[in-house]
């Protein structure tokens, strides 16, 4: 790579009289934003991080657990196996790891140009701009630039990274220290920030059993029929924080079993068919490579489906029917269960994407993968044990027995008891949020 200082004074240099001519110093600074933006930024600091790789002085992040981030994904891939395993669009995620750094030295640059008035007062950047001051920031920017990105070092308060902890939803900051990232939280009795704590995700896959006492299993991403949303509400309650990330998602769908009797699972815009496999259902994506070659041809067969469910709400929602119909009950929208029962059944009718599947009454385990890997759980079960059907990417699984084939070290027993509606106390109002003890 060019020496980094060079390669901004050379593309600078075409455009300094037009900077020199600025009106104003916010002027001044609009312009040079947007020469040194995208795509010149992005290709900028991805060729540094490329050069760093190679001369081996890059880190892989110390504290970032089983966390997902696409910054410091992309970062791990590159220091870990090197360019040959960047995917699409890492380098940007890997050129913003650094440009916080990069915008902060520019503002700050450009804040210090402006003069004080008579009177002794900032005049700030709408102050008229001298040009000599102009041409000797030109001069020295790229220097400027250089050593703000290229010594691996960056203060937590100038990263503007998106980093939201995937696990538990904690906001933080990232600091850099001789090219190894470090992830930050801010202490919010102190104001300081200090070092997170890596945070395993625990095991991948987790088991709940569901009664069916009727055998007749509804499927669907919701039941929007009349009653439903606000009993279940006032079941399940507000689980009182983000379900974004993966704890809050699993709270959430705690709460709609234990409280609702509802098994509620994230499982993103994509829409899973329901397979048979003798007395197991699995719920997920076939890929069609798997049925057909490029040239059109059918090389193997489709399992047999059972449906699909329409997730416009990215969630899947079952539970049996006397269940849809006692949680109907608990609103005034229907005159007897009578009633409940035939909107359940118009609404079944009705509707593309909400499955009806006839079992024998009893119970119905119930694997799931935690947090929002249900979206793409990335081959989970079959890591687990489960044996492989043609193509399919399972995201949940039915079962009438336990499966004894999975590996328990991947399998959480949760132990979540299947609440009644017909008999539950409604949810309890949610505690107020603890007051910060720091003072802004």
């Amino acid at each position: 790579m060019p020496d980094l200082r060079q390669t901004i004074a050379d593309h600078l240099a075409p455009h300094h009289e037009a900077l020199v001519a600025s009106e104003t110093y916010g002027h001044f600074h609009k312009a040079l934003k947007k020469l040194l933006r995208d795509p010149f930024e992005k290709e900028t600091l991805f060729a540094l991080l490329l050069e760093k790789q190679a001369e081996g002085v890059l880190k892989p992040c110390r504290n970032l657990g089983d966390r997902q981030n696409r910054h410091l994904d992309a970062w791990q891939r590159l220091v870990e196996a090197g360019p040959e395993d960047l995917k699409a669009y890492d380098d940007r995620q890997l050129a913003g790891i650094l440009h916080g750094a990069w915008r902060d030295t520019l503002f700050m640059t450009i804040l210090d140009l402006p003069e004080k008035g008579p009177d002794g007062k900032y005049l700030g950047l709408a102050s008229p701009a001298n040009p000599e001051n102009i041409r000797a920031t030109l001069e020295t920017l790229p220097d400027t630039l250089a050593a703000a990105v290229e010594g691996g070092n960056m203060d937590p308060d100038v990263s503007d990274c998106d980093i939201a902890c995937s696990i538990t939803g904690e906001r933080l900051q990232l600091e850099m220290r001789d090219w190894q990232p470090v992830l930050q939280r801010l202490d919010m009795k102190t104001g300081q920030f200090v070092e997170a704590e890596a945070i395993s995700a625990g095991k991948p896959l987790r088991h709940m059993e569901m009664n069916l006492p009727t055998g007749e299993l509804l499927l669907a991403d919701w039941f929007r029929i009349p009653g439903f949303s606000e009993s279940v509400e006032a079941l399940a309650g507000d689980p009182g924080r983000d379900i974004e990330p993966d704890q809050g998602a699993d709270e959430h769908t705690r709460n709609h079993f234990e409280r609702a009797g509802l098994v509620h699972i994230s499982v993103g815009n994509s829409c899973p068919t329901i397979y048979r496999d003798g007395e197991i259902l699995r719920l997920g994506r076939i890929d069609e490579e798997a049925l057909y070659n490029e040239a059109g041809e059918q090389i193997a067969e489709e399992p047999e489906q059972a449906g699909m469910i329409c997730t416009d709400l990215w969630w899947a929602t079952m539970a049996d029917k006397q269940t849809i119909a006692d949680i109907l009950m608990r609103s005034d929208q229907h005159a007897d269960r009578a009633a409940a029962e035939a909107a359940i059944d118009a609404y079944v009718e009705e509707n593309w994407g909400v499955i009806r599947i006839q079992m024998e009454p009893g119970p119905l385990h119930v694997y799931l993968p935690s947090g929002h890997n249900g979206s793409e759980p990335d081959g989970l079960f079959v890591k687990a044990g489960l044996k492989p059907m043609t193509g399919l990417e399972e995201q949940i699984v039915l079962s009438r027995a336990p499966l004894a084939e999975l590996d328990p070290d991947m399998v959480l027993e949760t132990g979540f008891t299947q609440g009644d509606p017909a008999t539950a106390e409604p949810a309890p109002e949610p505690e107020p949020e603890p007051e910060s003890d720091l003072s802004l």
